[in-house]
């Protein structure tokens, strides 16, 4: 799942864009949006309060990999 552009359908931040970072495990993931969360420090979220808007890009994949300063920068401009 890490990569993939979701859109969350619950809580304060419905409507808002994310991308998926890391997945903890079954129910939770970490989330990144590149500007108020980062890569740093994601927000966690549950899959079902997700829901999955593209498949996973892998220049996207790649960066998220890599873990350079750039990172958020590019996730910003991604979403």
């Amino acid at each position: 799942m890490i990569g993939k552009v979701v859109l969350s359908k619950a809580g304060r931040d419905t409507t808002h864009l994310y991308v998926v970072v890391r997945q903890i495990d079954n129910d939770y993931v970490l989330l990144a949006n590149g500007d108020t969360k980062s890569i740093d420090m994601p927000k966690k979220g549950k899959i079902k309060h997700l829901v999955s808007l593209e498949d996973i890009d892998k220049e996207l994949l790649s960066w998220i990999k890599s873990c350079d300063k750039r990172t958020d920068l590019k996730i910003k401009r991604f979403v």
